[in-house]
Order: structure tokens, then C-alpha cells, then sequence
């Protein structure tokens, strides 16, 4: 499915990124059900994120020669 190892890790990586997303997302929503004062945390949230997408596509772990 992936043409190399480097694809792999690249992989990995966007799919970690994409699960810390969910999460800081689900605890934002858990936040605002509880906080009436603040209807728009969730928005703010969503623009951070999608704000650093960019770098998101950049490998975090390190790549080496197949064992």
C-alpha cells in the first residue's frame, strides 16, 4: 500500500496528528457543554488547528534504512 518506508512514517505521523486533533476537539466540546460563557472556544480551536495544518505534513519521527 505504501511505496516506501518513508511513506510509512509520513503516514504515522498525519494519523497521531489527526487523533491529538479528535481529542483536543472532543475535550473542547466537553469544555463548552459545561461553560455557557464561552460558545466560541470550540471555534477558536478549530481555526488553531487548521492554521498549523501546514506543518503537520512534515515527517515528526525519524526515517532510516529498512531492517
Amino acid at each position: 500500500m505504501y511505496a516506501t518506508e518513508y511513506d510509512l512514517v509520513v503516514a504515522q505521523d498525519q494519523l497521531a496528528a489527526r487523533r491529538d486533533e479528535m481529542k483536543a476537539i472532543r475535550m473542547a466540546q466537553a469544555i463548552q457543554a459545561q461553560t455557557t460563557e464561552r460558545p466560541s472556544l470550540l471555534n477558536r480551536l478549530i481555526l488553531t488547528l487548521t492554521t498549523r495544518s501546514p506543518q503537520l505534513a512534515a515527517p515528526r519521527g525519524k526515517v532510516g534504512a529498512a531492517a
